[in-house]
């Protein structure tokens, strides 16, 4: 199946709200408890939990909880909570694993009021306070995270509390929800929740952050719509043994992967500014690094720092012309240990691509930071940069723009879903006619007798146009005008059945329906080179097949096919691939 080959292929990007009415809550007593624990409700919660304590190296305590992924939020009001010991707590949590030991972030207030927000980074390590304030029931609290962060709110009557960013790695497949511990075996405490609501959500676009000591603030890293990003960035460089930069970074799991972004313009005062790529073990100034930039003047830098805090090496250099697409590609050479090689290659044209320097041997760290950074060689201004096309997919899938799209499109995996997500920001004029403007998402081409087949779910699709789509493709090359055959979905839930069978000629409507979004579709292809359709509402629902076609091709190349029906704006689509 193509789906086991192409599984990698995916990334969230936009929120997803699931409230808990939505969810099949589970109660659970975690740890070593000297009584059970309970949790019951709906609109209003009370849990009851034992348990000696949230603390440690290891909990014990009741957690009623739901699955989350990488990115969302928890929030619940604590209306109140029995007093079986000071210590006792009632708040919210994200956790790792039901393990006593697993990592985890918990936002919990005690029966005096007393909030404390508190992390286990990793499984077995010890359980860090970070902060905490004092408040009165009811104490409304929401732990919110993505990539890498996590944030504490308390809602009270002394207003909003924040607290600071923290690093942590929690795998996707975490839990969130209500957590009691009466920090006393021999009795439960008892809390009533109102308001619990678990926001499943895909890690943001990223996070935005100066590195170092950079003098004057940055700024940017948001996605305009409009197909790019603007960055501003001070500092005194990225070089020697620490750097002072502005960085809007995705964390990224290990994997075999490439970064990949254009660098449309640099505006800067001072020549050895720069602006590129990125790929960090952290967010400290010494921190080991590699990076691919181009200069004001256009001259490329290829560049590491091996370890923490060593000086960065200078690898490798080009002179070019803006605009010019910048790429790191990573992947493992021989065997499976943790070294991989890094190879630095620069474009004008996303097509044809030269490299810079020789390849880096690499060791690989279990999370990385992967971006676009920018420093303007000065301490007292900022420079600016304007980047498209930022994307992060595996190693052996692309991204291209079919045909002339207006904005260049991007799109990015997210590593830690377990389900296989990806998202698309794309334009283009349609898919129809007999040529083609859109966004494609692919591996290289199979052999022509080979079948296969891609199922997955249009999660999310953002679209202004009602005729943009979104779907699986199967094309005979990337020519605009190629032979294909697509089955989409339109932002109303329309399904459309179309092929083009032979180059240059007009794409043909073969069937459709009409599904309710979260659309399930499949399409296949047999060794003859005959394509089924198929398509359902959901999870769950009964597929409908929405017909077949024969289609030849001499280089079947198959993928996910975004188009926005507007060279002027993206759509935003979240593909993810259905569950066995």
């Amino acid at each position: 199946m193509y789906r086991k080959i192409i599984v990698g292929v995916c990334a969230l990007l936009c929120l997803v709200a699931r409230s808990a009415t939505g969810e099949t809550w589970t109660s659970t007593d975690v740890g070593s408890v000297g009584i059970a624990g309970s949790g019951r409700g709906g609109g209003t919660w009370t849990v009851a939990g034992s348990g000696g304590d949230i603390w440690g190296t290891a909990d014990a305590f009741q957690f009623v909880h739901v699955p989350v992924g990488a990115g969302g939020s928890v929030s619940a009001c604590v209306r109140d909570l029995q007093n079986t010991n000071p210590f006792a707590k009632a708040g919210v949590m994200v956790r790792a694993r039901l393990n006593p030991n697993a990592a985890t972030a918990i936002l919990d207030v005690k029966p005096d009021g007393g909030v404390e927000f508190m992390i286990r980074q990793h499984d077995g390590g010890a359980m860090q306070y970070i902060e905490g304030r004092a408040a009165s029931f009811p104490v409304c609290v929401s732990l919110a995270w993505d990539e890498v962060q996590f944030q504490g709110t308390v809602s009270s009557t002394a207003g909003t509390w924040t607290t600071s960013s923290v690093i942590i790695e929690l795998p996707a497949t975490s839990e969130g929800g209500l957590a009691v511990t009466s920090h006393d075996d021999s009795q439960l405490a008892v809390a009533h929740f109102d308001s619990a609501v678990v926001d499943k959500a895909a890690p943001d676009i990223g996070d935005a952050v100066d590195v170092g000591d950079v003098g004057v603030a940055g700024d940017g890293g948001g996605f305009d719509g409009a197909g790019m990003w603007t960055v501003t960035g001070a500092g005194g460089d990225i070089w020697g043994a620490a750097d002072a930069f502005h960085y809007f970074y995705r964390l990224a799991k290990s994997h075999e992967y490439h970064v990949v972004v254009r660098v449309d313009d640099l505006a800067a005062a001072n020549q050895f500014a720069k602006a590129g790529i990125m790929v960090r073990n952290g967010l400290d100034a010494g921190a080991a690094a590699i990076v691919l930039d181009v200069r004001p003047g256009g001259q490329i830098e290829f560049m590491s720092r091996r370890q923490q805090n060593d000086s960065m090496m200078f690898l490798g250099t080009a002179n070019v012309a803006f605009p010019v697409w910048l790429q790191l590609d990573w992947h493992i050479t021989s065997g499976s240990g943790p070294d991989q090689t890094v190879v630095a290659s620069f474009s004008r044209d996303h097509e044809h691509w030269q490299t810079v320097g020789e390849p880096l041997t690499w060791t690989v760290h279990d999370y990385f930071l992967a971006g676009i950074a920018v420093t303007s060689h000065d301490v007292t201004r900022t420079a600016t940069a304007h980047f498209s096309g930022f994307s992060l997919l595996p190693h052996d899938v692309w991204g291209d723009d079919i045909g002339s799209t207006g904005l260049v499109g991007n799109a990015s995996v997210d590593f830690f879903d377990t389900e296989g997500v990806t998202t698309v920001q794309a334009a283009g004029s349609d898919i129809w006619g007999a040529s083609d403007s859109f966004y494609f998402v692919h591996r290289g081409a199979v052999a022509t007798t080979q079948g296969g087949s891609i199922d997955l779910r249009v999660f999310v699709f953002e679209a202004s146009h009602p005729f943009a789509k979104a779907g699986v493709m199967y094309r005979d090359g990337l020519a605009p005008d190629a032979p294909s055959v697509i089955l989409d979905v339109k932002p109303d839930g329309a399904v459309e059945f179309m092929a083009r069978k032979c180059a240059g000629c007009e794409t043909e409507f073969i069937a459709g329906g009409h599904v309710p979004m979260g659309t399930l579709l499949t399409l296949s292809r047999d060794s003859s080179g005959t394509f089924t359709a198929i398509a359902a509402g959901d999870v769950g629902s009964a597929p409908t097949t929405i017909g077949s076609v024969s289609v030849a091709m001499t280089t079947p190349t198959a993928g996910l096919a975004t188009t926005s029906h507007d060279p002027t704006l993206s759509a935003r689509v979240m593909y993810q691939y259905p569950p066995d």
